[in-house]
């Protein structure tokens, strides 16, 4: 089955204000650009192996559901 993964905009949005976090400030430590991650929010991109485990490992104590999702491809997309 052909999964894409992306954000969980509510639930890292939640995060984030939780931590009382800017976008920039998460891009920054994450080391990507703020366009990247505003992207990734608005479900435009997907984030990378190393960009989804990036999120996971500053954002440890929260489910991979809090912080992602996941769909069924109809075409185009790696294999998980």
């Amino acid at each position: 089955m052909k999964l894409k993964i992306f954000l969980n905009t509510s639930g890292f949005k939640t995060i984030l204000a939780r931590k009382n976090l800017t976008q920039r400030e998460v891009a920054k430590e994450l080391n990507i650009t703020e366009w990247y991650l505003s992207m990734l929010v608005r479900r435009n991109k997907h984030p990378s192996p190393d960009v989804r485990r990036r999120i996971q490992e500053r954002f440890r104590g929260y489910s991979w559901d809090n912080i992602f999702s996941m769909e069924e491809s109809t075409c185009g997309a790696k294999e998980i």
